[in-house]
């Protein structure tokens, strides 16, 4: 169930093609941790009933990594019941 709920805690992510320069990826989460903060945005997500957070990107990594390095057994045993 652990694997499962992970999803929640990442919500929606974006990603980045492998090898994206450091500067980059910065860049690229320096604007998303602020334009969260735009109180336009949050009264537009408010208007269309949406829930609108930051999670940082060393969280979404580790639930990423909690995932993805589950042992072979658990894996077999969870695909019985969670299809992608």
């Amino acid at each position: 169930m652990a694997m499962r709920s992970s999803a929640d805690g990442i919500g929606r992510p974006y990603v980045a093609a492998p090898n994206t320069p450091a500067n980059i990826m910065a860049i690229l989460r320096d604007a998303f941790a602020k334009v969260l903060k735009d109180p336009e945005l949050k009264e537009d997500a408010k208007k269309n009933m949406m829930e609108v957070q930051f999670v940082p990107p060393e969280e979404c990594l580790k639930l990423v990594n909690y995932v993805l390095d589950q042992p072979p057994d658990i894996v077999k045993e969870a695909s019985k019941y969670i299809k992608f």
